[in-house]
């Protein structure tokens, strides 16, 4: 997928400990250059199962929220709404929340009001004594950029101090282990946006970790119906590879057969 002109990519290299920089290609040309990545546990190689280690510790680098899509048509639900189906016994959107709990300041989840596992997500952010804020995009079904704006605008007035802000989508079960290398790219200095990148090499924007004030100043304007790229473009973005497992989503009823089996592996 070509990034947006003028987009600063950095791609970590999981084997080698290095990551990459280059300028997007544009009208002029482009450019590279190479930076060294941090050291540890999160620059290994990406199994594709791994155990869910906790959330690296907010100090220093500051609080961090999520916010959780589940605003979407489900058109190839036939109309029904995926994060609502059962898997495991539990909403497959309470999975996505557990993934986030108890580590995030705060969380706040896109979807109607009416969502069928709302009050199983509100009690589990209660149990893990974590602020949990509910909202819809304005107009319902704008698209997922303005799910993104109407719950940062819940987290101006709810947790005004966060610096990252996690955005997860709600059909994504298995995201858990990937939110430490997310967390961990996005405090490199400089980077503006921590992006998943599957093993086939396409961006995961709804597995993602932005700066706070880099989407407020974004996402200040009318954002409707316009395409997640048009908040990348121009940043400065680390791709930051996840597993199969842990980009697994529910965008098909076939896939849910497929994440039942998986929950046993």
């Amino acid at each position: 997928m070509r990034s947006p002109p003028g987009t600063h990519v950095v791609r970590s290299d999981p084997h080698s400990g290095t990551c990459s920089r280059r300028d997007a290609p544009d009208d002029t040309g482009s450019a590279g250059s190479t930076c060294a990545a941090p050291q540890g546990p999160d620059t290994g190689p990406v199994p594709d199962h791994q155990p869910a280690p906790a959330v690296q510790p907010t100090e220093p680098a500051g609080p961090w929220a999520a916010v959780v899509l589940a605003g979407g048509t489900s058109r190839r639900w036939n109309g029904r709404d995926k994060t609502a189906v059962s898997l495991a016994g539990r909403p497959v959107l309470l999975h996505a929340v557990a993934a986030l709990l108890p580590e995030a300041h705060c969380l706040v989840v896109v979807a109607p009001a009416g969502h069928p596992a709302r009050a199983q997500a509100e009690a589990a952010a209660s149990l893990a004594g974590r602020p949990l804020r509910w909202t819809r995009e304005e107009p319902a079904g704008s698209g997922p950029l303005a799910g993104l704006a109407a719950g940062l605008e819940q987290l101006r007035v709810h947790a005004p101090d966060v610096v990252r802000v996690l955005l997860l989508a709600g059909d994504l079960p298995f995201a858990r282990p990937a939110l430490p290398r997310l967390l961990a790219a996005l405090d490199r200095p400089g980077v503006q946006a921590a992006i998943g990148l599957d093993p086939q090499g396409h961006r995961q924007p709804l597995l993602a970790g932005y700066r706070a004030d880099v989407l407020r100043a974004r996402l200040a304007g009318p954002v409707a119906d316009l395409p997640m790229r048009a908040l990348l473009a121009g940043l400065a973005v680390v791709e930051v590879p996840v597993s199969s497992r842990e980009a697994f989503d529910l965008d098909t009823p076939a896939r849910l057969a497929v994440a039942e089996a998986m929950i046993g592996e």
